[in-house]
């Protein structure tokens, strides 16, 4: 169900404010398949975390990266232990050269037994 989680927080001038967070508790089938880039803009590197469900560990998840003309750059494949699987990658292309500063596209594809997925991602800005 729907549930939702408020903070509160001060600083030493004693000044507060407060944030909500909500979110959504579901079994593992309704969890919504997801992926992030944990530093974005990058400078050196950066990892990819995708959420998946626990039906597809076992499988394979695939990580691409994307110009933004659609030409594949990089991609990485990877047994699925967890259902978080993370990668991290060095902002290079398949041949180990340092992409250039600019804007690509991540994703990633999922083979499981339960067929394949794609997992749409977003942008990746490296500067």
């Amino acid at each position: 169900g729907s549930h939702s989680l408020s903070f509160r927080v001060w600083d030493h001038n004693n000044n507060s404010t407060t944030s909500t967070l909500d979110f959504i508790v579901g079994s593992d089938e309704q969890l919504k398949k997801s992926l992030c880039a944990t530093i974005n803009p990058a400078r050196s590197f950066t990892q990819f975390v995708a959420n998946v469900s626990e039906s597809h560990i076992g499988g394979t998840i695939t990580f691409e990266v994307y110009t933004t003309t659609g030409q594949k750059v990089w991609t990485d494949v990877q047994k699925i232990h967890t259902s978080h699987p993370t990668l991290q990658w060095n902002l290079t292309s398949n041949s180990n050269i340092p992409l250039p500063k600019g804007i690509y596209i991540f994703r990633a594809k999922i083979e499981s037994q339960n067929g394949s997925e794609e997992i749409d991602g977003e942008r990746l800005i490296i500067i």
